[in-house]
């Protein structure tokens, strides 16, 4: 149980600390970034106090979770700034003991005037988010998909480079089902304007097997592809 529970701790993006801070693990293709903030955690005494104690747990545990992770290469950690240069010097020291800790072969940089430590780390092998993940099949592993109204522009562009380009005048629209709402809720005037402004027939039509990224134009009465037509 108690390594299960390690184990699923490790996928995770955020971390919590003891007192009520957290780290965050964000991983690219080039580097690893952690970024640490204060969260629940405000101290007994000030600002300063507060920032200070909250990036000692970092630095402790950040250590801890490369080991765990088993992240390697380049490693950017943005501890929350700090004025007093004596408190920068307590956490770099705090990091450089817990990593001494580490087998794998590592180096610690000063800490920069932004706040940022960068460190790079052997890899040994792949980190632990590859072994038991994969990227999300939505999304691509981008972390974001474009809004409903960009979607929407970009298809009333094509629609309209379709009616200027091909004969057909009636165009059957399939686009996922919270596109298709979208249109019904914000866009039917602007649609409306396409089909008087081109002299053609929209239906819009919910197709949930389609990504919310995709559209398909085909003719009504031909099934011709129509987006494939003009991208020729």
């Amino acid at each position: 149980f108690g390594i299960s529970s390690e184990l699923e701790q490790s996928l995770q993006r955020q971390v919590w600390l003891k007192r009520g801070g957290y780290l965050v693990f964000d991983h690219t293709e080039a580097l690893t970034a952690i970024d640490i903030n204060t969260g629940k955690y405000v101290g007994k005494r000030n600002q300063a106090e507060t920032i200070l104690q909250t990036n000692l747990m970092a630095a402790r545990e950040i250590p801890r979770q490369l080991r765990l992770r088993d992240i390697g290469g380049i490693i950017v950690i943005d501890f929350i700034d700090m004025e007093s240069q004596e408190d920068k010097n307590k956490v770099v020291a705090e990091l450089k003991r817990y990593i001494r800790q580490d087998r794998a072969r590592t180096k610690v940089f000063d800490i920069s005037p932004l706040g940022l430590i960068e460190m790079s780390r052997k890899r040994v092998r792949p980190t632990l988010l590859h072994i038991f993940s994969e990227d999300c099949p939505y999304c691509q592993g981008r972390g974001h998909i474009m809004s409903v109204e960009s979607l929407t522009n970009r298809l009333e562009t094509t629609i309209r480079r379709i009616a200027t380009r091909c004969r057909e005048r009636k165009y059957q629209i399939r686009v996922n089902p919270v596109l298709a709402h979208f249109i019904r809720q914000q866009r039917l005037d602007t649609f409306g304007e396409i089909q008087e402004a081109h002299k053609v027939e929209l239906h819009l039509l919910d197709d949930p097997r389609l990504h919310r990224e995709q559209h398909e134009i085909t003719a009504l009465e031909t099934g011709r592809d129509l987006v494939a037509a003009v991208s020729r």
